[in-house]
């Protein structure tokens, strides 16, 4: 594997490509999303498969 040497230019040309990119905003919402989604589906089936349970419970007596 050979060892590329970048010039001056090319240094700097990725340091502003690394700035701007750390200040772009857009899609943080769906990066949110993509996090609390799986939570609250597991909280939410959760719940349901719970009060599935309890009623079967009292079903039973």
């Amino acid at each position: 594997m050979t060892c590329r040497v970048k010039s001056k230019r090319n240094v700097l040309r990725s340091f502003c490509w690394i700035a701007r990119l750390s200040r772009d905003r857009r899609g943080v919402a769906a990066v949110e999303f993509a996090f609390i989604a799986p939570i609250m589906l597991a909280l939410f089936f959760g719940t349901v498969e719970l009060t599935s349970a309890i009623e079967i419970a009292r079903l039973r007596r």
